[in-house]
């Protein structure tokens, strides 16, 4: 494997790509949090570059921009869109979704159950899908091409595990 510096405008961080079944190469991002350019603020939105963001992240603890305050993250589901710049709904497609627990926001990476849709994430910067429970396969393929996706086994939903559940 190539090192990072070998490319041009490459660093010393690890470089991730994303090979398509059309054999095209995409570079990934880790997502992750940007940095809080402050922690709380009651007069202004948290923001990290100069842009406002919905949530943040500084010294380990997670912010949210609640009514134009940067406050420190409550607890729940979030969903955010557009680079953590816009709310979204808990059915918006390609959004990244943060689950926030004791002060922390973690992204979603795997499988989340949110109502009768099934969020997945595979943890990179490229958003996650919806899918709604009732449009989910019944069963796991005969191949096991599907190992790791989530079925709807008349209403319960399984895990394949290759051939099986």
């Amino acid at each position: 494997m190539a090192k990072p510096s070998n490319f041009p405008g490459g660093s010393k961080k690890d470089i991730i790509v994303k090979i398509g079944a059309d054999s095209t190469a995409l570079l990934i991002e880790d997502a992750s949090l940007p940095t809080c350019a402050r922690e709380v603020d009651s007069s202004n939105p948290c923001t990290t570059d100069g842009t406002d963001k919905i949530i943040c992240s500084k010294n380990g603890k997670s912010y949210q921009t609640d009514s134009s305050a940067c406050k420190a993250a409550g607890d729940g589901t979030k969903y955010l869109k557009n680079d953590n710049v816009e709310e979204a709904s808990a059915t918006t497609d390609t959004a990244k979704y943060y689950i926030c627990d004791s002060g922390t926001c973690q992204l979603v990476k795997g499988h989340l159950v949110s109502g009768s849709n099934v969020v997945t994430c595979n943890g990179w910067n490229e958003g996650c899908s919806l899918t709604a429970t009732a449009d989910l396969p019944t069963a796991c393929t005969a191949d096991g091409t599907d190992e790791g996706n989530i079925i709807n086994e008349s209403s319960a939903l399984k895990l394949c595990f290759g051939t099986t559940k």
